[in-house]
C-alpha cells in the first residue's frame, strides 16, 4: 500500500521543490550574466593591452634601430606579454623580424600563423605582394583586432591584431617602407583569471541565494504553516475536520488501537430527506442545518474520538468501543431529532438523523477501506427503513 504523507509533509516537500528550482533557475542565470561580463571585461582589458604592446613595437620599427635590436625587442614584448606572436613583414612578405627565430627571413604563410583562422589569414594576404601595392589593395583589411579560436563568440584563445606601418630600420641601409605589424596576444591565461572570479561571484551568489530563499521557507513555513494546514483541514462551515484530514487522521489513528487492542467503531451520518429540505427552505437553511448538526456531533464525542464531514449532509465518526456504542449512536439520533430547527418564520423543522455503523470486531477488522463501505452499505438500508435509526449489520 502507497505510505500516506500527511499535509504538512507534502507543503513541505512543495517548498523543497519551489526553492530548489528557484535556486537553480536564479544560479544559472546569475551564472551567465556574471561569466558573461567578466568574458567581456577580460577582452577589453586584453584589448587595451595589445594595443599598448603594438603602439610599443610600432615605435622600435619606426625609429631606426638596428633590426637586430627589433628581434630582441620582439622577444622581450612575447615574453613578458604573453604574445604567441609578434612579426614585422615588409612589403615583399618576408618576416624581417619576429617572436619566433624559426621564420624570421622566410616568406610568410598561413601555417606560421597557426592560431589564426582561415578569416584572419584572408584579410592579411591580400597585403602581401601583389600587382598592386598591398597598401592600395582594396582587399587588403588591417588595421583590425580579433579574437580566434573554439568560441570566438564568447572568447576565444587569442587575439590577433594586424596594423600597417612605414619601416624605419638602421639595417638594411636605406629601408624605408611599408609594412605589416602582426601580433598575437595568448588570452587563455586572461580568461582562466575571468572565469575563476566569476565562479567565486557566483559561489559567493548562491551561497546568499540559498541563505535568503531558506531563510524565506522558513519565516514562511513557522508563520503560515499552521493556518494553511489548519485550513486545508478544516470543513468552513461547520468547523470540523474536513473528509482529507479525517482519513489522514484515521490512517494513523487505526494502527494504534489496533496495537493496543481497543475496539473502534466508524459510523457514518447523513441528514434525512436532506435534498427535500434544500429544496423546500433553500441553501441557506441546509447550510445552518448542517452547522448546527456539526455542533451537536462534536460535543457528543469523548476524548480521543474523531468526527469529519465527509461531503454534503454525511458525517464520519469515530468512537472508541465496540458495538455497545450503537446505543450512544442512538441516543444521538435521538437528541438530534428533539432539537428542530427554528426558520426565519418562526416555523420549526424537523431533523433526524440515519447512521451506518461499523465495528473492527466484525469483517472489515481495522482496515478504514473495507470500514468505511460497511459503514456505508448500512447507512443506505438505515434510510432504506425509513432513517432516524442505526444500522449494524
Amino acid at each position: 500500500m502507497k505510505p500516506h504523507h500527511s499535509l504538512q509533509q507534502r507543503i513541505d516537500r512543495q517548498l523543497l521543490k519551489l526553492t530548489l528550482a528557484g535556486s537553480t533557475l536564479a544560479t544559472v542565470v546569475l551564472a551567465l550574466v556574471v561569466c558573461g561580463l567578466q568574458m567581456a571585461s577580460a577582452l577589453r582589458l586584453a584589448n587595451d593591452q595589445a594595443q599598448a604592446v603594438e603602439r610599443d613595437l610600432l615605435e622600435e620599427i619606426t625609429s631606426g634601430r638596428p633590426l637586430s635590436q627589433v628581434q630582441r625587442r620582439l622577444q622581450i614584448a612575447a615574453s613578458a606579454q604573453r604574445l604567441a606572436l609578434a612579426a614585422v613583414v615588409n612589403q615583399q612578405g618576408v618576416v624581417m623580424a619576429s617572436s619566433d627565430n624559426a621564420i624570421v627571413g622566410r616568406r610568410l604563410s598561413r601555417g606560421q600563423l597557426g592560431p589564426m583562422n582561415d578569416w584572419a589569414w584572408d584579410a592579411i594576404w591580400p597585403c602581401l605582394p601583389s600587382p598592386q601595392s598591398w597598401w592600395q589593395h582594396p582587399r587588403c583589411q588591417p588595421p583590425f583586432s580579433r579574437t580566434v579560436g573554439p568560441w570566438p563568440l564568447v572568447g576565444g584563445e587569442r587575439l590577433v591584431s594586424v596594423a600597417r606601418t612605414p619601416l624605419a630600420l638602421a639595417e638594411p641601409p636605406g629601408l624605408q617602407e611599408g609594412g605589416l605589424l602582426i601580433t598575437s596576444l595568448d588570452l587563455r591565461p586572461a580568461l582562466r583569471q575571468a572565469a575563476m572570479a566569476g565562479g567565486l561571484i557566483v559561489l559567493a551568489g548562491l551561497m546568499l541565494l540559498v541563505i535568503t530563499s531558506g531563510g524565506l521557507v522558513l519565516v514562511v513555513r513557522g508563520q503560515l504553516m499552521r493556518q494553511l494546514v489548519r485550513l486545508a483541514r478544516t470543513d468552513t462551515l461547520t468547523g470540523l475536520l474536513n473528509r482529507d484530514a479525517w482519513i489522514e487522521t484515521m490512517d494513523q489513528w487505526l494502527p494504534r488501537q489496533q496495537q493496543a487492542q481497543r475496539p473502534v467503531v466508524v459510523a457514518i451520518a447523513g441528514v434525512d430527506r436532506f435534498k427535500d429540505l434544500n429544496a423546500h427552505h433553500g441553501y441557506l437553511t441546509g447550510d445552518r442545518v448542517l452547522a448546527q448538526l456539526g455542533g451537536t456531533l462534536r460535543g457528543a464525542l469523548r476524548a480521543g474520538e474523531l468526527v469529519a464531514r465527509l461531503s454534503g449532509d454525511q458525517f464520519g465518526i469515530t468512537l472508541l468501543g465496540g458495538g455497545e456504542q450503537g446505543d450512544r449512536l442512538r441516543e444521538l439520533c435521538g437528541g438530534v431529532a428533539q432539537q428542530p430547527l427554528r426558520l426565519d418564520t418562526n416555523q420549526e423543522t424537523p431533523i433526524t438523523l440515519s447512521i451506518g455503523m461499523a465495528c473492527s470486531s466484525g469483517p472489515a477488522a481495522y482496515r478504514l477501506d473495507a470500514l468505511l463501505a460497511q459503514a456505508d452499505r448500512n447507512l443506505r438500508e438505515a434510510k432504506r427503513q425509513g432513517g432516524n435509526q442505526v444500522v449494524n449489520q
